[in-house]
């Protein structure tokens, strides 16, 4: 990958901070009508961490973009091949891990709440399907 593929790459980033800022902005609109419940507590929190998640990216990726030393030394780390190998395997078996975790919550929780146990089961489903997915889309079939 050259350095201008690299910008293109760290522009989107940006877009992308500035989408989960805005999303955290919609969900905190949304939920401070109705303060009482807990669901909207926990999604209110939801918010502000997704507003600060974004933030934070947003800042260290125009920095990034802004200082040409910092830039060179993320565009080799980024662009290492052991660090790239490195993440596919931690990607990978990040997948595995969640879809036992979700596969595992869902024959738990089918003992006390059937709500619960077909969520669970739908979040695993769609945890393999997108997998699957990207490895097709990708070509990578290992």
């Amino acid at each position: 990958m050259n350095e201008q593929k690299f910008r293109k790459r760290l522009n989107f980033r940006i877009f992308g901070s500035s989408f989960v800022i805005i999303l955290g902005i919609l969900i905190l609109i949304f939920c401070l009508k109705d303060f009482q419940t807990f669901a909207s507590v926990y999604q209110i929190g939801l918010g502000i961490g997704l507003i600060i998640a974004g933030i934070a990216a947003l800042i260290t990726t125009i920095r990034t973009i802004k200082n040409a030393e910092i830039f060179k030394k993320v565009f080799i780390t980024e662009t290492d091949e052991r660090t790239i190998a490195i993440m596919k395997n931690a990607s990978g078996f990040t997948v595995y891990i969640s879809f036992i975790a979700f596969a595992v919550a869902a024959f738990i929780s089918g003992y006390y709440n059937d709500m619960a146990t077909k969520v669970f089961s739908l979040c695993a489903i769609f945890i393999m399907v997108v997998y699957i997915l990207a490895r097709i889309i990708t070509g990578n079939r290992e």
